[in-house]
């Protein structure tokens, strides 16, 4: 499955970005370990978020290019099946060249 781990990644970048403030700002132990907490749950939650919105464009640009692949193959096989009317025409107007002279 593609897209498994968008929410991981998310939800990591986010707290160790947390982290780092926590740790830079000098932010009490239980106060930074509550935050980590509740940014990686809310972040994880957007990457499901995220990982869903991303799977079903994915799934209807699939859609799509296959429908227009089969309507490639439609057209060609109908072009294929039409009869040859060129040879028919160059016939004809060979008739005239040669009647005029």
């Amino acid at each position: 499955m593609e897209g498994r781990n968008i929410p991981l990644i998310i939800m990591l970048l986010a707290g160790s970005a947390v982290c780092i403030a926590c740790i830079v700002y000098h932010f009490p132990l239980l106060h930074t370990l509550i935050t980590v907490f509740l940014t990686l749950i809310a972040f994880y939650l957007l990457g499901l978020i995220i990982r869903k919105v991303i799977m079903k464009i994915n799934r209807d640009v699939e859609g799509r290019a296959a429908l227009y692949t089969r309507e490639q193959a439609v057209a060609e096989e109908n072009m294929n099946d039409m009869p040859d009317t060129s040879s028919a025409e160059e016939e004809a107007q060979q008739e005239e060249d040669f009647s005029v002279d």
